[in-house]
């Protein structure tokens, strides 16, 4: 007689994470981890680790911070904003003093390459993002999400391993979104997106689709240097939810994640640098995902060359140290 958990996994899981409702909520949330969550995952001593979180003073980067402090992990948060920082620093740093606070704005290629530490960073959580409401531009001239989500998380890597500020082989995790599963890569609207009737939603996820293709890619062009991992959290009650996507909020507000499921693959998978771990999809509550929903969205592979050449015109990664 199969068990009940038998009967979920072939069953009722299939269908209800097909329908995405009922699977990037917090009822999934809550099912996958009665299902299948090792409560022992996270009952680790992580003192040994540093890691470093970009966009750190709030939403799921400050809780990524805060369940990682309780772990005693070595934490560099990454913030923008001095003010709005300090407060959200001086709160890890009483739960895990060996905090530090690095001023850098992900979206600017200067300063990050102005960022120094003292010691060598285990793991990189590229958390950072935002949903703009009008079109925008980063100090270079490159529109803000492509700025922040790709152009600013591949300039820290470079950064990091030009310094020597990495590990031998540090694992870099790409907070994405389930919106990308929306988007197929399409180079024209991530790098020349129109300023007519721009649409910050949508330069958004094409650039969430986007960190999906990247990470993939810098394991295979690297797979002895560098592990890279790319994951979602499903639908959280954050800020930019609240402020960007008021509508989807009013109407799943009372199933929303909260913060601390929305984090915890995040922090599963920062926890657990020293298991093998595949790295072939999306990360999803604890689990490999594939990297596409929808069979139209899979991009083709003169699009992935395409994407990469367009990268190294810009930030010219034929000369990059880090030989991704």
């Amino acid at each position: 007689m199969p068990s009940f958990n038998t009967f979920l996994n072939v069953l009722i899981h299939p269908i209800l994470d097909a329908s995405i409702y009922f699977s990037f909520d917090q009822r999934g949330y809550l099912r996958h981890q009665k299902s299948y969550f090792n409560p022992n995952d996270l009952e680790k001593d992580l003192s040994d680790l540093n890691i470093m979180i970009t966009g750190a003073n709030n939403g799921l980067g400050y809780e990524t911070a805060r369940q990682l402090a309780h772990m005693k992990a070595n934490l560099f948060l990454v913030c923008r904003n001095p003010e709005k920082s300090e407060q959200a620093y001086q709160e890890i740093k009483k739960i895990q003093p060996n905090t530090t606070l690095i001023i850098a704005d992900m979206s600017d290629l200067e300063s990050i390459r102005n960022i120094t530490i003292d010691q060598k960073i285990d793991c990189l959580v590229q958390n950072a993002g935002l949903m703009p409401e009008t079109y925008q531009v980063s100090k270079q001239g490159y529109e803000i999400c492509l700025a922040t989500h790709i152009l600013g998380p591949l300039t820290l890597i470079d950064h990091l391993k030009h310094k020597n500020l990495f590990s031998p082989k540090p694992r870099i995790i790409f907070v994405s979104s389930g919106g990308g599963y929306t988007k197929k890569l399409d180079i024209h609207q991530i790098f020349e997106p129109t300023q007519i009737n721009y649409d910050g939603m949508q330069a958004y996820a094409y650039t969430k689709r986007a960190q999906m293709v990247l990470s993939e890619m810098i394991n295979q062009k690297n797979p002895e240097k560098i592990e890279s991992f790319v994951c979602h959290p499903g639908w959280a009650d954050t800020s930019g939810v609240r402020t960007a996507m008021p509508k989807f909020f009013e109407k799943t507000k009372e199933n929303l994640r909260n913060l601390q499921s929305g984090a915890d693959t995040i922090v599963y998978l920062a926890s657990q640098t020293k298991e093998n771990q595949s790295t072939q999809g999306v990360w999803f509550d604890r689990k490999i995902r594939s990297y596409y929903l929808l069979p139209f969205t899979k991009e083709s592979s003169e699009d992935r060359e395409k994407f990469w050449q367009k990268l190294s015109e810009i930030l010219d990664l034929s000369h990059l140290h880090y030989p991704i």
